[in-house]
């Protein structure tokens, strides 16, 4: 983003993840969404001697997120009319 624009730079109700299928990262149906809003954590960090952002997440620890594929879906308050995305596959740490 090159430099500092506060700290409400994400645009409300985002970040989002979304189920997705593990194969292909395709698209859920709509309800996908609801079902898994809930299980996202999410912190907004700035690293001044960096000049970066950072976003950490964590999900919720239960059967019906672990094993599961997602895409994390971000807007910017600076940019509302673009999704960024990410798939992420979600695995238990041991």
């Amino acid at each position: 983003m090159g430099g500092y624009f506060g700290m409400n730079i994400i645009a409300p109700g985002y970040p989002k993840l979304v189920a997705v299928a593990c194969v292909t990262f395709t698209d859920p149906a709509p309800t996908a969404v609801d079902a898994t809003a809930a299980a996202l954590t999410s912190v907004l960090k700035y690293e001044a001697g960096e000049g970066k952002y950072m976003l950490g997440f964590s999900l919720k620890d239960n059967k019906a997120v672990i094993s599961t594929c997602y895409k994390l879906q971000l807007k910017f308050a600076t940019c509302p009319a673009r999704i960024f995305a990410a798939n992420i596959n979600a695995v238990r740490n041991k």
